[in-house]
């Protein structure tokens, strides 16, 4: 069974220990967490003890806590029934040093209520526990108004009673009177006191009135003792019945509009189409539940921006300038769960990943333990909501993306085959052109040029198909092929000039690699034009490949001008070219682009490097493979 944490809130100063050590057992266990307060309505904490209370809900919702704030007068009870309801075993609470052995404590009394549960007792330090989660039994405030709502009960009830004396009825029926009139002032009081007062007062009333010797609180009869008893029992348990059907009554009622307000509040949050949309309906609400000024600051890259401020139901200006200080404070510190000042409550509206922003209560005395829990509910479902936006939002824009960048791969393929027919037929004509007028010189520039451009062309048609294909799969083929056949394939289908260069192969026999074939084919024909394009005619042009450990490296080397710090640091960026944004006159920049993402899809990298005295070096890695050949 999974764990689940509760912990008891108080308006203790030692209370927030207790958060915190609930919390980070929940975050060990990865178990639900859950924080309860018990609200006595017939006690009023104080200003200070309210402050710290609403302090320690804070921390507790900002540690992940789902709080909930329940009413009644025997917290034992409430809080054993949502352990009950909610699975929980586990329990933190803290108790003054004194409790700590009492048979009547509250830890006591949830060990009896909640036998499965562990119970964890943190001492408050010697400090008297001012929470609001009282033991039962402890003195309640006195109500003058429930004192003489009993008294008349208890009045009229005698009176009924003996006018059934002088009607001759049977004792039986005064004393059903006396057991129904503690019953009414169960009902009608606020605390349970009251009926085990009228029961009591019944018993005595009984026996001074209407049993021989009458007008003495003497009993000559035993047999009265045991009618008695029964009396004072029946009246006592009915109270009791009563003044907790009433308390359940009263949580129901509360509960029941707390869920309609959140209820009305997500219908209305589901019609918000922006996140200004959400939180000026957030704004509007929580004006008209608390009748306080509200107002909410967007926060733009953990600043906050301009306020919004609602009075009466609308925008309106000013607002407590000690508003601006705090949330800007909040803001420099994301992770405070909330800013407090003289005049102003700060609470941030934070989701999963971002903080949207900073809801503001103007303090026009405190809020109770309703309000506040009204008032960070709403929140947390403009949280929610505001999340679901965002995450709406970004799927729209990465669908956009991702058909923006099918479209521009589809529109690359279709170019390259597109290109590449016509190129085969013009390079294929300019061929046989060459050879045919071989004493023509001006045929033969014009055939060289046609042969030339066509060649660019066909390279820029591979260069563009090799890297939509890179781009939109992430995916690459890979066989053993022999390091020797891939250069060789290269120098075969590189640029017709390479005759005019002093090109040389250096590779080490039975070389195997571990490669997409065509793509690293690709690679070295970019290389090898690069070197044969930007370096004189007659410059030498080496291509290595040895073994290096488990890896076979590769190099292209040239002897030309060498490249400048300067460019090396663009070499590799798309549409670049001679440490420059491309043109487009003879080069679109992709060669060298492609060929970082080739080797990069490969799990290596290419590097670029000076030749001494002069020149470069361009090498690359590729993952080698083992050959054994069989004994003969």
């Amino acid at each position: 069974m999974t764990a689940h944490i509760l912990v008891c809130l108080s308006s203790s100063p030692s209370n927030a220990r207790i958060i915190r050590s609930a919390a980070r057992t929940a975050a060990l266990l990865h178990s639900p967490f859950t924080g309860v307060y018990v609200r006595d309505p017939q006690r009023k904490l104080k200003a200070d003890d309210e402050k710290r209370l609403q302090e320690n809900i804070a921390l507790a919702t900002e540690l992940g806590a789902q709080v909930e704030i329940l009413e009644g007068s025997d917290p034992a009870y409430r809080i054993a029934d949502l352990a009950r309801s909610r699975s929980v075993s586990e329990i933190f609470l803290g108790s003054p040093p004194s409790s700590l052995n009492a048979q009547n404590s509250l830890a006591n009394r949830l060990l009896e209520y909640v036998p499965d549960a562990e119970i964890h007792i943190i001492p408050d330090s010697g400090i008297e526990n001012r929470s609001q989660l009282q033991i039962a039994g402890q003195k309640k405030r006195f109500s003058p108004r429930d004192l003489l709502a009993a008294i008349l009960i208890e009045a009229g009830a005698t009176l009924i009673c003996w006018l059934i004396f002088l009607s001759q009825y049977e004792n039986a029926n005064i004393i059903t009177v006396y057991i129904l009139a503690s019953l009414i002032v169960s009902v009608v009081t606020a605390d349970r006191i009251y009926g085990a007062l009228c029961a009591f007062a019944s018993f005595l009333l009984f026996n001074f009135l209407f049993t021989e010797p009458r007008f003495t609180l003497l009993v000559y009869d035993t047999r009265y003792l045991v009618t008695y008893f029964v009396m004072f029992m029946a009246s006592l348990i009915a109270g009791t019945l009563a003044s907790r059907l009433k308390e359940n009554a009263r949580q129901a009622s509360a509960n029941a509009a707390r869920t309609r307000i959140l209820l009305e509040f997500n219908e209305d949050l589901q019609e918000a189409s922006d996140e200004e949309d959400c939180l000026e309906i957030t704004a509007r609400q929580l004006r008209e539940l608390l009748q306080r000024r509200i107002a909410f600051r967007r926060c733009e890259n953990g600043k906050p921006g301009e306020l919004h401020c609602w009075q009466e139901g609308e925008r309106n200006e000013p607002y407590p300038a000690e508003e601006k200080e705090l949330s800007e404070s909040l803001c420099a510190d994301p992770l405070l769960p909330g800013a407090s000042g003289e005049k102003v409550l700060v609470l941030p509206i934070r989701g999963s990943k971002h903080l949207y922003a900073l809801l503001s209560v103007e303090r026009e005395g405190e809020l109770d333990s309703y309000e506040d829990h009204i008032l960070r509910s709403l929140c947390a479902e403009c949280s929610l909501m505001l999340d679901n936006l965002t995450n709406a939002r970004e799927r729209e824009n990465a669908l956009i993306l991702a058909e923006n960048e099918k479209f521009r791969a589809d529109l690359l393929r279709s170019l390259s085959h597109d290109f590449r027919t016509p190129l085969t037929a013009i390079s294929g004509n300019a061929e046989s052109l060459l050879r045919s007028a071989p004493e023509e010189e001006e045929v033969r520039r014009i055939a060289g040029d046609i042969l030339d451009d066509s060649g660019w062309l066909n390279e820029m048609a591979e260069n563009l198909l090799a890297m939509s294909r890179i781009e939109s799969t992430q995916e690459i083929h890979t066989s053993v092929e022999l390091a020797e056949d891939l250069i060789r394939e290269a120098l075969e289908h590189a640029d017709r000039h390479k005759q005019d260069h002093q090109i040389t192969l250096q590779c080490e026999e039975d070389l195997l690699v571990e490669a997409d074939a065509r793509l690293i084919i690709q690679v070295l024909i970019n290389l090898l034009n690069n070197a044969i394009k930007y370096t004189p005619a007659g410059s030498e042009i080496r291509v290595e490949a040895f073994r290096e450990e488990d890896k076979v490296r590769f190099r292209v080397i040239d002897n030309g001008e060498g490249i400048s710090d300067e460019r090396k640091i663009h070499l590799f960026e798309r549409f670049r070219t001679d440490g420059r944004a491309a043109d487009g006159s003879r080069s679109l920049g992709l060669g060298l682009s492609l060929c970082a993402s080739i080797i990069q899809a490969h799990g290596e990298t290419i590097e670029v490097k000076d030749n001494e005295p002069h020149g470069t070096i361009v090498t690359f890695c590729l993952k080698g493979v083992d050959y054994e050949y069989p004994d003969r």
